[in-house]
C-alpha cells in the first residue's frame, strides 16, 4: 500500500476523487496535513497534534475529531459520537485522513485528556484478537467450563469447530455474516476457547449468488478483497474456475457477501455460470 503524508498552506476546497474518499468539509479550508495510515496510526498522529497543541479537524472517511489546543472536544464516526466514536476511529488501521487547521467542532461530546482516552483505547487494542478470513481456528476445548455463560450465536459458533475451519468456512455453514464471525471468534479467543492460527491469503471457495441489478459484475465481500489486497497488492479483477472453465471477472466489494459471490441474473449468463454454483476465486493479478 503506498504511503503519503503531505504539509499544505494553500486555502481550498476539498474534492473527493477515486483514490481518496470524500472527507467532510464543505467550506474553504487550510490544509495543514493529508495521507493515510500506513506510515503513522491515529494514536501517533493525534499524539504529534495534542503535543503541538493543534486546533482544528481531524477527519476520516465518515469520522471525525476536533481538537482545541490539542484536547479533544467531539469524535464521531459512523453516527456512533463521543468516546466510543473516538476509540473507533483511533483503532482504524488503513485508509485516508485529513487534519484541517482551525476547524470547530459544532458539538461538545468529550471532557477528558487525549492521554486518557488513549489509554483506554490502547487497552482495548491489547485485548483484540485479530482474526483474518482466511486463518484457521482450532476449539481448545471439550467441554466449557461451568462458571462460564456464553450467548446463543457464540454456542452456535462453537459448536460448528469439530473441525478446524477458517471464518470464510464458517460462514458458509451458519447464517453469520463475515464481519460478525471474525467478532465472535476474537472474542472467543480472548476467553481461550478457539486458537487463531494466522495463515495467508489463499483461493477462497465461494458459492455464487443471484443479487438484484444488472451489470456482469461480480461483488464479494470487502474483508475477503481486503485480505487478498494485504498480501498480493491492489487487483481489479479475479479469476473464476468453475468446473473445468475458467473465466476472469471484474470485481465490486459487496458488504454482507461472506462466502458468496454475488452476480446479477445477467451475470451469470454472461459469463456462463449458474446460481448456487461453487467456485474457486483468487485475485487477477
Amino acid at each position: 500500500m503506498s504511503c503519503s503524508i503531505s504539509l499544505r498552506s494553500a486555502k481550498k476546497r476539498h474534492q473527493a476523487t477515486p483514490d481518496n474518499p470524500s472527507l467532510p468539509g464543505k467550506r474553504p479550508i487550510l490544509i495543514l496535513v493529508e495521507g493515510n495510515f500506513s506510515l503513522l496510526g491515529p494514536i501517533d498522529l493525534l499524539q504529534l497534534l495534542s503535543q503541538s497543541k493543534q486546533s482544528g479537524g481531524f477527519y476520516v472517511p465518515r469520522g471525525e475529531i476536533y481538537l482545541d489546543k490539542g484536547r479533544p472536544v467531539h469524535a464521531s464516526y459512523r453516527g456512533i459520537g463521543g468516546a466510543e466514536g473516538l476509540y473507533r476511529i483511533l483503532g482504524l488501521r488503513e485508509g485516508p485522513f485529513r487534519f484541517s487547521l482551525g476547524d470547530r467542532t459544532p458539538e461538545q461530546t468529550l471532557t477528558e485528556s487525549l492521554e486518557h482516552y488513549l489509554l483506554q483505547a490502547i487497552r482495548q487494542l491489547d485485548e483484540r484478537i485479530e482474526v483474518g478470513v482466511f486463518d484457521r481456528v482450532v476449539l481448545t476445548v471439550n467441554n466449557l467450563p461451568s462458571q462460564l455463560t456464553l450467548l446463543p450465536n457464540e454456542l452456535a459458533v462453537l459448536s460448528q469447530l469439530n473441525d478446524p475451519l477458517s471464518p470464510l468456512e464458517l460462514s458458509a455453514r451458519s447464517k453469520f455474516g463475515l464481519e460478525a464471525i471474525t467478532a465472535l471468534l476474537g472474542h472467543l479467543a480472548r476467553l481461550g476457547l478457539v486458537k487463531v492460527q494466522h495463515r495467508l491469503a489463499h483461493t477462497a471457495q465461494l458459492r455464487t449468488a443471484l443479487t438484484e441489478g444488472r451489470g456482469t459484475v461480480a461483488r464479494l465481500d470487502p474483508l475477503v478483497i481486503r485480505a487478498w489486497m494485504h498480501q498480493y497488492g491492489h487487483f481489479e479483477a479475479v479469476e473464476v474456475q468453475a468446473g473445468e472453465r475458467q473465466v476472469r471477472l471484474m470485481i465490486e466489494a459487496q458488504a454482507g457477501a461472506g462466502a458468496r459471490m454475488l452476480l446479477t441474473a445477467e451475470g451469470l449468463v454472461f459469463h456462463n455460470l449458474r446460481a448456487e454454483q461453487e467456485v474457486l476465486v483468487w485475485p487477477a493479478l
